[in-house]
């Protein structure tokens, strides 16, 4: 059986149609994924969940005071379990709890050989 003219035209149409309706799909599921993830934040997969990062003072600096925020892929900020942000911070009087989006945990205590004051080291 061989088609006329007007019985391709009309594959050839709900073809494009499907293609598309599949790059729209397609462009509004990444759209609303990443949109509101911040720009230039770092991300991660961590239990089937996308995660994104940004550090005020640019990642690992123990010398300068920072603070992380964590955002789902909505945008929405992740806080600690105690609803607390990541803010750098002195432990102890020669130690500083230093957040950063750069490495494999997202906290790490550093030692501060002059002393620690306001979640950073001495120089």
């Amino acid at each position: 059986m061989i088609m006329n003219k007007r019985g391709w035209m009309g594959i050839l149409v709900i073809i494009l149609l499907a293609i598309i309706v599949a790059i729209i799909g397609f462009w509004i599921y990444n759209s609303y994924i990443k949109v509101n993830a911040p720009i230039g934040a770092i991300h991660w997969t961590e239990s089937g969940k996308e995660i994104y990062c940004t550090d005020s003072d640019n990642g690992f600096d123990a010398y300068n005071q920072g603070t992380l925020q964590l955002y789902d892929s909505r945008g929405n900020e992740i806080k600690d379990p105690q609803g607390e942000v990541y803010s750098d911070s002195c432990f102890g009087e020669n130690k500083v709890m230093e957040y950063s989006c750069n490495s494999g945990d997202i906290d790490e205590t550093i030692n501060c050989p002059k002393g620690c004051i306001n979640g950073a080291c001495i120089r």
